[in-house]
């Protein structure tokens, strides 16, 4: 075998590689030069794969954020953290309250190349990458009602991604921010009377995220009425029924805004009459009479109840007193008087309608100047108001009832007046007269008289 020149050898393997160096070296320039030459040169073809790609990549820019270094492949990063990012887009960093992730680096929830995903996201839904750093809402702990934006995965519909001015980042301050989706709620508090929560904070009232309750209610009414307001409904004797159902204080009143007072459904008088229109029973198996039917149909009624003025003596939520009655007033047909306990008709009547026992002029009904209404009340075992008199409307003036309930037997009063007085012949007693001007003298009768 012939011999090689050893330094021949070696000059032309020098050479060789020379050349290699220098044609590799220009295909690479040539490369870096060429718009699509970074994904279908055989090394990053699967950067524009997806449906969105970052202008950056696609444009003849991956050279705008990333800069080769000499002759050698090689790069970096043509600014560093949000810089690199601002040089195309404006700044988000820019108010009171800036998302940590935008401090740290876009990249943790944007991918700089190409995504499925609207605005790059790295995840199909914006909340992909929220629950990347916050706990997840689900309904697996027993909370079953999502609010839509979250059921949805669209946080960025209420709050801002990047930086905001308000607190949790929101997009708008509250009711604003609720009323762009629930334009109802919107016209509410529109109304004269607005629940002050409605008009300052919504999420007093409702978790904005997900809820065991109905509506998002981070508790049941009257609960969740009961952090502000203060009755004490559990500690009263008689509560009266709508509170006891599943809607609770929402059965007379709106919880945003209404042109009534106090919230309420509807005028006051009219809201009670929407239930009060028909027979009812208590809890307790208490009968309550259709009082709407009855003001219809009687020619006399109570002026409280005909104005609809009902609570002029009743309190519409509950009470230490039979029936939510706001003042004392007997519950039982006979007792001693005592004038503390007939508070609730000292609001409207003078008291000496039964405290005079002889008038001309307190009371109608009196034989001569003899008040009758003080024989009757005035006694160890009086009959108090109820045992003739009508609550809230009647067939007869004054309110005299037709009849008295007397345990199982319907007594009948036999009631019938005249110009100047009038006759009454009850079970109680035999019939008696009674004129104003001339005044029938019992004491020539027989009988034990009034």
């Amino acid at each position: 075998m012939k011999k090689t020149n050893p330094s021949v050898t070696f000059l032309a393997a020098a050479i060789c590689s020379l050349s290699f160096f220098i044609s590799f070296n220009a295909a690479s320039s040539e490369q870096i030069q060429l718009t699509d030459s970074c994904t279908s040169g055989g090394c990053h073809q699967d950067m524009s794969s997806k449906a969105n790609i970052h202008p950056a990549a696609a444009d003849d820019g991956c050279v705008s954020c990333h800069e080769p270094q000499d002759d050698q492949h090689i790069f970096k990063f043509t600014a560093e953290g949000q810089e690199l990012c601002y040089a195309c887009h404006d700044a988000v960093d820019d108010k009171k309250n800036v998302h940590e992730g935008v401090r740290d680096n876009c990249t943790m929830c944007h991918d700089p190349h190409q995504s499925d995903a609207e605005y790059l996201i790295k995840t199909p839904e914006v909340s992909g990458v929220c629950y990347q750093c916050h706990d997840q809402f689900d309904t697996e702990d027993g909370k079953m009602t999502l609010h839509g934006p979250v059921a949805a995965g669209e946080c960025n519909n209420c709050h801002n991604p990047h930086s905001s001015d308000l607190e949790q980042l929101l997009v708008a301050r509250m009711p604003d921010l609720c009323v762009r989706c629930h334009d109802d709620v919107g016209e509410e508090i529109s109304k004269q009377v607005v629940h002050p929560p409605a008009t300052s904070s919504c999420t007093e009232c409702h978790d904005p995220h997900l809820a065991s309750q109905k509506h998002l209610l981070r508790a049941k009414p009257p609960q969740l009425c009961n952090q502000c307001h203060e009755d004490k409904i559990d500690e009263q004797k008689t509560v009266h029924g709508p509170l006891t159902d599943s809607k609770s204080c929402l059965n007379c009143h709106r919880p945003h805004g209404t042109d009534q007072e106090s919230l309420l459904t509807a005028d006051p008088g009219e809201l009670c009459l929407k239930c009060h229109s028909k027979r009812r029973k208590t809890a307790d198996g208490r009968k309550i009479e259709n009082i709407g039917k009855l003001l219809r149909s009687s020619p006399y009624v109570h002026p409280p109840a005909a104005e609809k003025e009902c609570l002029s003596c009743h309190v519409p939520h509950s009470s230490k007193r039979y029936t939510l009655l706001s003042e004392d007033f007997p519950q039982t047909m006979y007792c001693a008087f005592v004038p503390e306990k007939y508070e609730l008709c000292w609001q409207c009547h003078d008291k000496a309608l039964v405290e005079k026992k002889s008038t001309t002029e307190d009371t109608q009904f009196r034989n001569g100047e003899t008040n009758l209404h003080f024989l009757h009340v005035d006694r160890e075992k009086g009959r108090s108001c109820r045992m003739c008199h009508a609550a809230h409307a009647s067939s007869q003036p004054a309110l005299i009832k037709r009849a008295i309930k007397f345990g199982k037997w319907r007594m009948p009063v036999k009631f019938a007046p005249t110009p100047s007085g009038g006759r009454c012949a009850p079970g109680c007693h035999a019939e008696y007269r009674y004129d104003r001007d001339q005044p029938v003298d019992y004491s020539k009768k027989s009988g034990s008289g009034f």
